[in-house]
């Protein structure tokens, strides 16, 4: 893996963030927020898989 001033930057972000007293909300929020992209991505899928066995 190579280190960029990004990865830097984001560890050191996390860091912060991970000490911070936020850090059950923002993973709470984080955990949310990653299954309603999930959710969206299956619906998009399941939209799709209809759209082919109509046309």
């Amino acid at each position: 893996m190579f280190i960029t001033p990004f990865n830097v930057c984001f560890r050191a972000f996390n860091k912060i963030v991970l000490n911070n007293f936020l850090r059950e909300k923002i993973k709470f929020n984080a955990v949310q927020s990653a299954l309603q992209h999930g959710l969206l991505a299956a619906n998009t899928v399941i939209a799709g898989m209809k759209k082919c066995e109509f046309y």
